[in-house]
């Protein structure tokens, strides 16, 4: 389910935008319900990555078009934040149509943009999962680097199936396998590259690896994982020091930590009086903050039927009486809960001091006429901020109105503001769904919050991480006629739109620069560049 409603998929770095030949992300045909309900998580977002900062120079936000041009097929990123190179003049990404799928370097500046392919398969290769591509960035000094799971068809472990890793030179489109995982069976759940520690890690069914590009080796960091029907995620930690994620073993329940480096494992948050789940790091890697369920009063077991959540197809549900805040060694520095409320979908903010979360009404909880479609009947009534330390407790930015439609209700935070003094947050039911913008106010204010502001109507695109310049923060929604790039800050600025029946993702960013993909229904695709800076 997604997040929005309280999600129990655990994800690994998909990306957000992943169409191909035989699933392709067309909303635009489709109900806002259905929107929602096919939405992937963001239950359980890794924070990983460098993250975007001030520009390159002083500057002023004046977003504009630089450059659009057409690509050979469909083009997807796994990471938005880590896809352009460090110079800024070339995209990483992959490419999919009739005939193949590959990995390409694009060019973004220049008269010409033809793609430097660094491997590719046959489209018939390439089906029912027989291979696919994850980029995974940009070293430090201009190496694109990327994935290449399934059986493979080039280098030297052709036709063995597993996980590769691949670097390449990318104006001149040649490409070396680094590294082999043999993998008969099972999945890739996870690749991530973090250019500090010049350091991939790999997460597949019942292990995790990790891959030194200085010293070119491949070493497990822990096997004979559980698998949990595909559904085990570990993530890791901004820093990449430390995994975490859940166990459902006979005397050992709860979450709980990995040392990447020595592979040593400890619990975090045991399961007994209360039962914690799905973990989500703080930005800066310090803390772990997850969702708290009560044992129910005569209960004494330690299954999901024992504590007062709500269970999914893929287990609990992101919704709970309280969000516990740990750090590493399992000290507990904060509990957040609000008096008669659940809890769900909660949101760091960039410097890791607050969480934003919605809190909904227990009443009519008990009988869910939405059974079937595996949602519980919460109506969600606020979307509040609380400080992540102890004594710092959580205050109501904004009060959510009974909704206009019928049905369910549907409320999430989208993200914090670029200064971390409001919050971003969509609410709606199944009819419709729109963006608000709510100020965190301060503790003792006369009269509550300052009333929240309607940004725009339509569904706030979900991103692992969204595009942030100076005060603003980038932002596609998408409504019923229109998908808009909106910068939100200071000032609420629309750059530009495109008609909601085309195809628009957002590729690529970095500390100046926005990369859009755009087709129309009838035209060809294309890769627009927009400037977020004017420095004359």
């Amino acid at each position: 389910m997604p997040k929005l409603i309280g999600s129990s998929i655990r994800t690994s770095r998909i990306s957000r935008w992943r169409p191909d030949s035989r699933r392709q992300n067309r909303f635009f045909a489709l109900p806002v319900w259905v929107i929602l309900l096919t939405l992937i998580s963001l239950a359980t977002p890794a924070c990983l990555g460098q993250k975007n900062g001030p520009p390159k120079a002083s500057g002023v936000v004046d977003p504009r078009t630089v450059a659009e041009f057409e690509v050979q097929g469909w083009a997807w990123t796994d990471d938005p934040e880590n896809v352009i190179s460090p110079d800024g003049k070339h995209l990483l990404a992959v490419l999919n149509n009739e005939e193949r799928k590959a990995v390409a370097v694009i060019p973004l500046e220049g008269e010409t943009h033809d793609p430097k392919v660094l491997h590719e398969a046959p489209a018939g290769w390439a089906e029912f999962d027989g291979l696919d591509y994850r980029t995974l960035g940009w070293t430090g000094d201009g190496i694109p680097l990327f994935v290449v799971f399934g059986y493979q068809n080039r280098g030297p472990n052709t036709g063995k199936r597993g996980v590769a890793i691949w670097s390449g030179k990318g104006g001149e489109g040649v490409a070396q396998e680094l590294a082999f995982i043999d993998l008969p069976g099972g999945n890739l759940h996870a690749s991530v590259y973090l250019r500090e520690e010049d350091k991939v890690f790999i997460s597949v069914s019942t292990a995790i690896y990790s891959y030194d590009l200085r010293n070119g080796r491949v070493t497990p960091v822990k096997t004979a994982l559980p698998e949990y029907d595909g559904l085990f995620y570990a993530s890791l930690s901004p820093s990449g020091k430390h995994f975490v994620y859940e166990l459902y073993e006979e005397g050992k329940r709860g979450i709980y930590i990995l040392d990447a480096a020595t592979g040593k494992e400890e619990a975090l948050l045991a399961t007994g009086p209360t039962f914690s789940f799905v973990p989500l790091w703080s930005p800066d890697g310090k803390y772990v903050a997850a969702y708290t369920a009560d044992r129910k009063e005569g209960a004494g077991g330690t299954s999901f039927d024992d504590y007062d959540c709500f269970l999914g197809s893929a287990g609990p549900l992101t919704i709970a009486p309280a969000i516990t805040i740990v750090d590493t060694s399992g000290k507990v520095v904060g509990t957040i809960r609000v008096e008669g409320k659940y809890l769900a979908n909660m949101r760091w903010s960039p410097d890791s001091k607050s969480i934003a979360f919605v809190t909904g009404n227990r009443v009519g909880a008990e009988e869910n006429q939405y059974d079937e479609m595996g949602i519980p009947d919460i109506r969600w009534d606020g979307i509040w901020i609380a400080g992540a330390g102890a004594g710092s407790g959580p205050r109501e930015a904004a009060a959510l109105a009974p909704s206009a439609g019928e049905g369910l209700s549907f409320a999430y935070p989208c993200d914090f503001d670029a200064a971390g003094s409001g919050v971003f947050y969509q609410y709606g039911d199944m009819e419709s769904i729109s963006v608000w913008y709510a100020a965190q106010g301060k503790a003792g204010d006369a009269g509550g919050p300052p009333a929240p502001v309607k940004v725009a109507d339509g569904y706030w695109h979900p991103q692992y991480s969204n595009p942030k310049f100076g005060d603003y923060l980038g932002a596609l929604i998408s409504g019923d006629e229109m998908t808009e790039l909106w910068l939100l800050g200071p000032e609420m600025r629309k750059v530009d739109g495109w008609s909601a029946m085309s195809i628009t993702g957002l590729l690529g960013f970095n500390e100046d620069t926005i990369l859009v993909f755009h087709k129309e229904e009838a035209g060809p695709p294309k890769i627009l560049v927009i400037s977020v800076y004017d420095y004359e």
